[in-house]
């Protein structure tokens, strides 16, 4: 149970922004391809998996003092170092040869590549302000690039641009999040680690929500030149109103770690998610 843990499976729903580029590119109906962007999927889920365990290994002192984090199985001494680094560059090394067996080099390098950036970020760029919001926000494209690439879809300007505010809304929210708890809860006063005091939190927060309506004006722009879109409307309206309900709830202290996390669990991003799908789906049908 607790070598499942030190996985995070429940992360894993960040890595189907690899199917990201199939849908914009409307492919979504090719069996193929869904296919090979299901083996992306799987090799995503075991790099990023043994970058968690990386992460709670450099971070252990820390996540012994985290009130929540404490209670992960490596900073809880279930799981021993020595055994969590074997299975992480078991999983790493798992992701690169299925990289190999169903791609290509570039695939497996680019693996590689998401490994020591994040690698990076835990060692020296999560202690840089703003830097860090950057990177993390990088890890998102990275993942979006990395299913393009492998079916040989090119990734547009717009595309990359709109990720890229998006996502560093998102993390914004995370960043916020531990900033706030650092000012207004005893028990995560002694948390270290990261380039921000507890006066930052304010700051943080206009960054995200001006960051959220550019990627909104992004959207609006790129269908402004892409007429072929029906529901053009519709998909700015959802974009709009959640990111404006997750900085909202954020404000009031509802959210907790990471956004994406939370909205998998809430009934409302749940219900604008469907809703959005519904509306690709049509919208796919129709130019097909």
């Amino acid at each position: 149970m607790y070598l499942i843990k030190i996985l995070r499976p429940h992360q894993w729903i960040k890595n189907l922004l690899v199917f990201v580029p199939l849908v914009a590119g409307r492919d979504l109906f090719t069996p193929s391809l869904i296919i090979q962007n299901l083996w992306v999927f799987v090799i995503f889920c075991l790099g990023a998996s043994s970058v968690y365990i990386i992460n709670d290994l450099l971070d252990i002192n820390n996540d012994r003092k985290h009130p929540t984090k404490k209670l992960r199985p490596i900073p809880a001494g279930k799981v021993p170092a020595p055994l969590a680094l074997i299975i992480s560059l078991s999983l790493l090394a798992g992701g690169f040869g299925l990289s190999l067996l169903f791609f290509n080099i570039t695939i497996g390098l680019l693996l590689v590549g998401y490994f020591l950036l994040c690698l990076s970020y835990s060692l020296w760029l999560k202690k840089i302000a703003i830097i860090d919001i950057i990177v993390l926000s990088l890890f998102y494209l990275w993942r979006v690039m990395m299913g393009g690439m492998a079916l040989n879809i090119t990734i547009t300007f717009w595309l990359m641009i709109f990720t890229l505010f998006l996502f560093f809304s998102l993390s914004c929210v995370k960043r916020y999040i531990e900033i706030y708890r650092a000012k207004t809860q005893v028990a995560y006063k002694n948390v270290q680690g990261r380039g921000y005091s507890p006066g930052d939190d304010v700051f943080v927060m206009l960054m995200g929500m001006a960051s959220s309506f550019s990627a909104v004006v992004i959207l609006c722009l790129y269908f402004n030149e892409n007429a072929s879109y029906h529901f053009s409307y519709g998909y700015i309206l959802i974009l709009l109103l959640w990111l404006n309900r997750i900085w909202f709830l954020t404000h009031k202290n509802l959210v907790h770690d990471d956004p994406l996390v939370f909205a998998v669990k809430d009934k409302w991003s749940l219900l604008m998610f469907l809703f959005m799908c519904v509306l690709i789906v049509i919208d796919m049908k129709i130019v097909n």
